[in-house]
């Protein structure tokens, strides 16, 4: 995996988000932290589950880490819920609490979109009551 990271600018947090799970293995990883950049975990679509990529290669991030709660069927969830994001539709209390507890290790760094679970404020709202406060 040929990256010129030198064009990169080192002034911003810059994390890379792959969009095939082909990629996720020991050498991106190794890259990632040997340039100082983050990983984007990607929740949904035909991604890896993320809990699972945090487990093997979490030891070996460096930068910045986001996670992104997207889900697998943006078009079910949206006919679900009419595109109205007020409610959860579809539950996964189990998955969220196992990626409560991975990011505990990365906090700070999330990000959690309406087709995850139908509603990104209480998805975040259960994240918080599976005991992950807010920071200040």
């Amino acid at each position: 995996m040929a990256i010129r990271t030198h064009a990169v600018p080192r002034s911003l947090p810059c994390a890379i988000e792959p969009r095939n799970p082909q990629w996720l293995d020991q050498r991106y990883f190794e890259l990632l932290s040997d340039e100082g950049l983050g990983h984007v975990f990607l929740q949904g679509y035909h991604m890896s589950p993320i809990v699972d990529t945090y487990r093997r290669f979490g030891h070996l991030l460096r930068g910045a880490a986001v996670v992104r709660l997207h889900g697998p069927d943006r078009e079910g969830i949206e006919q679900a819920t009419g595109e109205s994001w007020h409610s959860i539709v579809a539950p996964k209390d189990e998955e969220l609490a196992q990626i409560v507890e991975m990011v505990r290790d990365m906090r700070g760094r999330s990000n959690v979109n309406n087709h995850y679970k139908g509603s990104a404020p209480l998805t975040i709202e259960r994240i918080w009551g599976k005991g992950l406060e807010k920071e200040d």
